[in-house]
């Protein structure tokens, strides 16, 4: 899904590295979203 948005796989793997880190530093304090999938991909889309 991200490969096909972003045109090649180094640029979606950033993407979900990035998101990953993200989901690493705000879930602890924030808790566990409805819908971690769908955050990990919204987030991993909006950068």
């Amino acid at each position: 899904m991200l490969t096909r948005r972003f045109g090649d796989f180094a640029t979606a793997e950033d993407a979900v590295q990035e998101a990953l880190l993200a989901a690493a530093t705000q879930w602890p304090t924030e808790g566990l979203p409805a819908n971690p999938r769908g955050w990990l991909i919204q987030v991993a889309t909006a950068g």
